[in-house]
């Protein structure tokens, strides 16, 4: 996937914003989405889902507890491993 325009990188955040908190296949797809081309998305968009990710956890709304928690973690996980990497 090509992700090279602002509007791109914008509509990947309103996408997993909006993925966040649902409860079907949203936040699954959106996960591979990004794992999948963490090497294409710039560092100031990985650094705001990261953040979105982090605050969507502490104000309890990434979903359901069992399934969606440990996804968004799992990703947040991942993003972060890259940004530091990128550091």
């Amino acid at each position: 996937m090509k992700i090279d325009t602002m509007e791109e990188h914008s509509m990947l955040i309103f996408s997993t914003r909006y993925a966040m908190g649902r409860m079907s296949m949203a936040p699954s797809i959106m996960s591979d989405i990004i794992k999948s081309n963490l090497g294409v998305i710039n560092t100031n968009t990985l650094s705001v889902i990261s953040r979105d990710i982090g605050e969507a956890d502490e104000d309890n709304m990434l979903g359901m507890k069992d399934i969606d928690v440990p996804l968004w973690g799992k990703l947040k996980k991942v993003i972060d491993e890259e940004l530091l990497r990128r550091a």
